[in-house]
């Protein structure tokens, strides 16, 4: 072989080996970049930007040069396939890796969401309280359903944007997983950015799931504990007012129905009454032949009462009243007792009015829900309570009439009983009422030491009830039948038990005592007389 020869073949001997180192840096400097762009894609899920991926898709660009750097130096089939391949690689990349760089660019999209939802809650939470103590139950509840919605609706539209963010980034996050190149060193970078896309979608979701949480309350609307609980509270306002209002106006309505019954029937009574005592004043006609006999009769009758005494006196004028005077007192009489039958009853049906009003008014007034009802109802309340007082002030009027009534019949009583023998002079006759009178000054002078007097009860009226001894006393004139008298007080005993039977912090509490006067049987009668008048007793 010849210099020349040899001189030439040696020559393209050392420009390969020249060129074989080439390739073997450039091969290396991709393998560099490469692992730049993993350390790169380390970062991005701990950055506050997606610098980190930018700065990932920038080493990756520098592959593709040195790649086209690689295919003009000789190297091996490896070298010639990096030159080929690669440059795809890097395309692929760069694909996904911009879809990784939206994603973290997307990743604090929801910051603020959660925030308005806690802000929602807490603003309808603090508007539903103030209704609540404002306890105007018709005007909040229709508020509070509205605040419910209104909440209800700022949440879904909160969650609506969540939900559009959590698909774009699902979106986006699959784009960035996308690559799938494994081949030498970009397995490594398929891994790292696989994991950045995760990382980073992973923190996006624990946002919305925040969000989310934040919302979970406002959504509900209606069922919001809050809500739901402030309804509660409004609607027990409301049933508590019905109840009230319905309860008192209830009450209000029967107290004036009945007193609007009785008003009737009470002045019904009066005209009898007047018309009864008109009649009888015309009948009182007296004889005086009869006068000393009636007023002996008289002086033994028990003046304050009706009906033995009665029987007994127009007994004794039967025989010696003239016919037109038997008649006259027959008539009378018998008005007489018609209408004192009919002032027991209006003073029974006065007295349980009285009581059921007084009743309605007491327990109304302490109602225990009284204090928890709104202004509202506390003042319709009142109005009621106070229209209830004006009927019960009416009903009192009535049964003070009433009394009045059982006085001029009373007292008219006498003068019937004296009616045969006082045919010429009637009642005038200063004897005839000193007589009348006489026994009713007795009982009243007697009865001023009494505890209660002249109430009724079932079986009449008693005259005197003393608490001290657990007595009551039957006061009669001397010249009565004692007999009668023991009969008719033992008649009132279980009516004055009755009466007095409630045991608390009262005066008679003792009459129930087994040590007490009585030995714990209540109340026990007795009779105290007073000297019985004689004709010569009231002369003038």
């Amino acid at each position: 072989m010849s210099v020349m020869l040899w001189g030439a073949l040696w020559a393209q001997v050392v420009a390969h080996a020249e060129d074989a180192d080439e390739a073997a840096t450039i091969v290396a400097s991709i393998e560099e970049a490469l692992d730049d762009a993993v350390q790169r894609l380390g970062s991005v899920a701990g950055d506050s930007s997606s610098s980190s991926a930018q700065a990932a898709i920038d080493e990756v660009d520098a592959v593709e040069d040195l790649a086209d750097a690689l295919e003009d130096a000789a190297g091996d089939d490896a070298t010639r396939r990096i030159a080929s391949d690669y440059p795809d690689h890097v395309e692929d990349f760069r694909q996904a890796a911009e879809a990784l760089v939206e994603l973290k660019d997307e990743q604090d999209a929801l910051e603020g969401h959660a925030s308005r939802c806690q802000q929602a809650d807490e603003d309808l939470i603090d508007a539903i309280g103030d209704l609540v103590n404002d306890r105007d139950f018709e005007r909040g509840i229709d508020e509070i359903d509205d605040l419910a919605d209104d909440g209800e609706s700022e949440a879904e539209d909160v969650l609506d944007e969540v939900e559009d963010l959590e698909s774009r980034l699902e979106d986006l996050r699959d784009d960035a997983k996308a690559f799938d190149v494994s081949d030498g060193p970009w397995g490594a970078v398929r891994s790292a950015l696989a994991s950045a896309a995760d990382e980073v979608h992973a923190a996006f979701a624990r946002s919305a799931a925040q969000t989310r949480e934040a919302c979970a309350n406002l959504q509900k609307g209606d069922d919001h504990p809050a809500v739901k609980a402030g309804l509660a509270s409004l609607e027990a306002l409301s049933k508590l007012h019905t109840g009230l209002v319905d309860d008192t106006q209830r009450a209000v309505e029967r107290a004036r129905g009945a007193w609007e019954d009785l008003q009737d029937d009470f002045e019904d009574l009066d005209v009898d009454l007047r018309s009864h005592l008109d009649h009888s004043k015309d009948a009182r006609a007296m004889d005086e032949d009869l006068l000393d006999d009636l007023i002996v009769a008289l002086c033994g009758l028990d003046h304050e009462r009706d009906g033995d005494e009665a029987t007994r006196l127009a007994d004794r004028l039967a025989s010696d009243a003239a016919a037109r005077a038997a008649e006259e007192l027959e008539g009378i009489t018998d008005g007489h007792t018609e209408l004192f039958e009919s002032l027991k009853r209006m003073h029974t049906r006065l007295h349980q009015l009285s009581d059921s009003i007084v009743s309605d008014r007491s327990r109304m007034s302490s109602h225990p829900g009284l204090s928890d009802a709104s202004d509202t109802t506390r003042a319709l309340v009142r109005d009621q309570l106070e229209e209830l007082e004006e009927i019960g002030a009416e009903v009192e009027k009535a049964r003070q009439r009433r009394k009045s009534q059982f006085g001029r019949l009373g007292s008219d009583l006498p003068a019937l009983m004296n009616v045969a023998g006082l045919a010429r002079k009637g009642a005038n006759n200063p004897r005839i009422r000193a007589a009348m009178e006489y026994g009713r000054d007795q009982h009243e002078a007697m009865q001023r030491d009494c505890d209660a007097a002249e109430k009724a009860v079932p079986n009449g009226q008693f005259d005197c009830v003393t608490f001290k001894d657990c007595v009551v006393w039957e006061i009669k004139p001397s010249t009565y039948d004692m007999g009668k008298a023991r009969s008719q007080v033992q008649g009132y005993v279980s009516g004055v038990n009755q009466l007095y039977s409630e045991v608390g912090d009262n005066e008679w509490d003792h009459c129930w005592d087994s040590d007490g006067p009585t030995r714990g049987r209540g109340f026990e009668p007795r009779i105290i007389t007073y000297p019985g008048c004689t004709p010569s007793s009231v002369d003038p």
